[in-house]
């Protein structure tokens, strides 16, 4: 069985085409009475019964404008897990302090940005990883020095370790 969350009572309105038309009109600081009494008695108790289970109504019929901000801080986000809780639209947000998890994280960036057995310039590196993270440098350091991006001597080229 579900939880049933804030956000399930409004939607349930508003998939309902009359109780959706009588919380437009209440969201439009129109007469919620005058636009349920447009409705059989049984219709009726049944829009004002969603429009109260959503928390859409006060006790004088009058719409709750606060339904919404109510639903969205109640609403919880998943749990971010791996590489995921040190990102940001898929970009670095920060380095992990530890030293396994910022590994994991640096093997993410290298698996996307490098394919096996190629030679990239400072540049085209620097490009690429502009993509992860504003200071490419210091990611660039970071894959040298974790062993996943090797530099030659003269500094002219990297490729991606396998």
């Amino acid at each position: 069985m579900t939880t049933r969350t804030a956000w399930q009572p409004i939607m349930a309105v508003l998939a309902n085409e009359d109780a959706r038309a009588v919380a437009c009109i209440g969201m439009q600081g129109g007469d919620i009475a005058a636009a349920l009494d447009r409705h059989s008695p049984s219709r009726r108790r049944r829009i004002e019964q969603a429009l109260r289970g959503a928390g859409m109504l006060d006790e004088d019929l009058r719409f709750d404008a606060g339904v919404f901000a109510r639903a969205l801080g109640g609403a919880s986000r998943p749990r971010r897990v791996g590489v995921e809780r040190f990102l940001e639209d898929g970009r670095i947000r920060q380095y992990p302090a530890d030293k396994g998890e910022r590994g994991e994280l640096l093997r993410w960036v290298a698996r996307r940005a490098f394919r096996p057995d190629e030679a990239l310039t400072e540049r085209e590196v620097g490009e690429r990883l502009s993509r992860y993270h504003d200071d490419h440098v210091v990611l660039r350091r970071y894959l040298v020095d974790y062993g996943l991006l090797d530099r030659a001597p003269d500094g002219g080229e990297y490729r991606p370790r396998a």
